[in-house]
Order: structure tokens, then C-alpha cells, then sequence
């Protein structure tokens, strides 16, 4: 599920940045990369191309299996357009800093790529803190959703390795004890549900419920675990941003330091069955 991926540049992402990214989605199991580059002008400039060939001889040189596709025009289109001509695995995205004043006015490029693509998304912040290969800490955020089973998927992936598995539910407290003992009985059950599905290759899979708001508890727990991937479901709202992205997974794509896995549900075919189903 990780084998290949397609990596969007804008070419003002700096060669650590690449290698970090690089070096990261290896621990994935990624094989081949599609690297792809849309530029405004007519014609790819000449520092542009020399920069996109460097960066091809990079990732070759740390063995990974890379084709390059450039072209004019729109940046969400063109990276939508290839995703689907392409068919990878998933996207992976360099995380780009936007000042929050520009972000309100025009948003975020890599916001707008990943609303415009039915796959998974990575956004890269920074590289595992493991000194050997794989991953260190990782959490799923889950709402007991349709995404679990898609997420699940995932993290069956026998190339997915790392040390510590956390399942962490982020409720809201109950107006009575009694109700909240029944809520938390609930979440505790839906916990174990999802460690018994998931037959890991992490050395430890531990389960967290805690109350309050989503997205400041997700990005809490995220810094107290020193948590290297934060997996989250997109939702399935239909409210604006909501619908596509949605607003939890957006703050803590902003706010956290950890790097972010989105994981979207399917769109469901006439016959009422997802898509890949």
C-alpha cells in the first residue's frame, strides 16, 4: 500500500527537506516515486529543470526507483490529473510554512492538493527520531467511523514497522457518571476492537481515551508520545472544508510538528459499495 507514491515540488523545498522526506517514506516500504512539477509559465525554467534533475539523481542515489513529470498550468489540477493517470499508492507532500494572515486569504497549496485527490496523503513535517530504520511512535485518531476500516488497511501493512502503536479516542464527557461510565466502557470496547483487528508489525499497540476538543488533544498527545506519524481519517461531513479535508485534520496539520498520514474514505458507487470495494 506504500509501494509507490507521487511527491509534489514546488522546487523551494530544500535538499534536506527532500532527503528528510526521502528517508521517511523508505520506512514506509516506498519503492518508486513519481516526482511532479507544475509550473506557471509556458516553458520549465532552466534552474527549474537543473533542480528537478538533481533532485532525481538524489533519490536514485538512495535507491529508490524515480520518473519525473512536468508540466504548465495549475498546480491542483496538474497534480490531480497525474494522480489519477498514475494511479500511486499515495502522496507525499513536503509541508509548506504559510503565514496564517496569507493562509486565511488564498489557503494552502498543499491543503488544496490534498482536497483535490481520492488518496492517501503524507505530509511530511520532519524525519523519525529513531536512530535505525522504521518508525518510533505512531498514533491513529480514531471517531469509530467508516475510516477505521480503511485505516486498518494500513496499519496491517507489514512494511509499516515502528515501536509504539497508540489508538487514541477523543470523546466527550458525559452530563451524568452514570452516562459517562457507560461512554467510557463504549470507547474502551471500540479500542480493543480496533487492537484485535490489527495485526501490527509494532513492537507495543497501546490504546488512550481522553476528553475535550479533538484537534488540541490529537496535537497533545502527538507531543507527549513524541509521535513520529499521526494517522487520521478524512471525514465524511459535508460542510465546506469540512467535506473534504475537514477541520480537525487541517489545525493539526498546522499546528503539530509530527508528520500526518490522511487517509480518505472511498466514494461510494451507485450501488451503494465503496469504490475499491
Amino acid at each position: 500500500m506504500f509501494l509507490s507514491c507521487i511527491l509534489p515540488l514546488s522546487l523551494k523545498e530544500t535538499m534536506k527537506q527532500v532527503r528528510g522526506l526521502a528517508s521517511f517514506i523508505r520506512d514506509l516500504g516506498t519503492q518508486k516515486i513519481y516526482l511532479a512539477h507544475i509550473y506557471e509559465n509556458q516553458k520549465e525554467s532552466e534552474r527549474e529543470s537543473k533542480k528537478l534533475k538533481n533532485i532525481t539523481l538524489e533519490l536514485r542515489d538512495q535507491g529508490f526507483e524515480v520518473s519525473t513529470h512536468s508540466r504548465s498550468g495549475s498546480a491542483v489540477q496538474g497534480i490531480r490529473d497525474l494522480s489519477r493517470d498514475l494511479a500511486p499508492d499515495f502522496a507525499a507532500l513536503p509541508w509548506h510554512n504559510v503565514d496564517p494572515l496569507r493562509r486565511a486569504l488564498v489557503g494552502s497549496r498543499d491543503v488544496d492538493i490534498i482536497r483535490s485527490i481520492q488518496l492517501p496523503a503524507l505530509i511530511f513535517k520532519r524525519a523519525s527520531q529513531k536512530e535505525e530504520p522504521g518508525l518510533g511512535n505512531v498514533i491513529y485518531a480514531t471517531s469509530f467511523r467508516e475510516s477505521d476500516r480503511h485505516a486498518i488497511k494500513f496499519l496491517k501493512e507489514k512494511r509499516l514497522k515502528g515501536d509504539n502503536l497508540y489508538f487514541l479516542h477523543v470523546g466527550k464527557r458525559a452530563p451524568d457518571p452514570e452516562a459517562e461510565k457507560a461512554r467510557r466502557e463504549k470507547v474502551e470496547k471500540g479500542l480493543k476492537r480496533l487492537v484485535q483487528e490489527c495485526d501490527s508489525d509494532f513492537r507495543k499497540v497501546e490504546t488512550v481515551q481522553t476528553v475535550g476538543s479533538v484537534r488540541h488533544k490529537i496535537i497533545s498527545q502527538a507531543k507527549n508520545k513524541k509521535a513520529d506519524l499521526i494517522i487520521l481519517g478524512k471525514t465524511d461531513s459535508s460542510r465546506g472544508l469540512d467535506r473534504i479535508m475537514g477541520s480537525t485534520t487541517e489545525s493539526v496539520a498546522i499546528r503539530s510538528s509530527s508528520s500526518l498520514l490522511i487517509i480518505p474514505v472511498p466514494p461510494v458507487s451507485d450501488s451503494g459499495r465503496n469504490n475499491n470495494e
